[in-house]
């Protein structure tokens, strides 16, 4: 086991469960609330929309369809941690990230919630996502802190910085993970579909305005199976040794120096 970072760059992390769809689940929220007043009293609603592009054959137009769907909010005091909760989905997301331990077993205690009240019927599906920001020390360099060839041709190339991606897709044995390198100049950037972001974010992430690097991993594991607190739990364990890898591969022993 890696040793703990005590300035840890992970700024956002969530995990998410996909079930079998609930239609009815408005008819659940009230039951859940109460679940979840004493821990989670902050609440809200809002919707998502989904565009969805069909293509029926040739010669024909493609059919664009829109689909609206309720999305509901279950935040802490402090708004640094929390449950989304769809009618196909549960995730809890925090920007406040202790351990895995703490993490999966967060995961696991709402996914519990929810089953108890809703019944689910199966497991689609379990994701881990984490984003961390790679920020220079004092007189360091950006580059200091990456493995070589991962800031691409920047500095390189004459102009202004706006962003490079690096991007690579890769199938694990315990799932599709994507993992990305996003260098930016100004504030913190985060992934379009996270915003806008429903948490807190720490003091030290809110204050970047300057060259910095997203290291964004993401695992997802496609599969359907019973409704199991001990499989999810096995699978979700999975999934964050993969996208802790991809981060750890990602930096110098330089980087783990400076933040240890």
């Amino acid at each position: 086991m890696s040793k703990k970072m005590k300035n840890a760059p992970i700024f956002y992390t969530v995990g998410q469960v996909k079930f079998n769809p609930v239609l009815d689940m408005q008819d659940f929220i009230s039951q859940l609330q109460k679940e979840w007043r004493s821990t989670n009293p902050d609440f809200t609603q809002d919707s998502v929309t989904d565009v969805q592009i069909h293509m029926p054959g040739p010669d024909k137009a493609a059919e664009v369809k829109t689909i609206s769907s309720p999305r509901w909010h279950f935040k802490d005091t402090e708004g640094t941690s929390g449950y989304v909760l769809k009618t196909d989905s549960l995730s809890f997301h925090t920007t406040a990230y202790q351990d895995r331990d703490h993490f999966v077993a967060s995961v696991l205690t709402g996914l519990d919630v929810v089953n108890k009240h809703v019944e689910l019927a199966y497991i689609e599906g379990v994701g881990v996502r984490t984003l961390d920001a790679v920020v220079p020390m004092a007189t360091d360099r950006l580059d200091d802190y990456l493995r070589p060839g991962l800031l691409g041709l920047y500095e390189q190339l004459g102009g202004q910085l706006k962003r490079s991606i690096l991007q690579l897709d890769l199938d694990t044995t315990d799932g599709q993970l994507v993992s990305k390198v996003v260098l930016l100049k100004g504030r913190i950037g985060m992934p379009a579909e996270l915003m806008p972001l429903q948490l807190t974010l720490g003091e030290r992430v809110s204050a970047i305005d300057g060259t910095h690097v997203v290291l964004d991993n993401d695992c997802i594991q496609k599969m359907r199976f019973p409704v199991s607190l001990d499989e999810v739990d096995k699978r979700v364990r999975a999934l964050k040794s993969q996208v802790s890898n991809a981060f750890r591969k990602a930096i110098s022993d330089h980087a783990i120096k400076q933040w240890s």
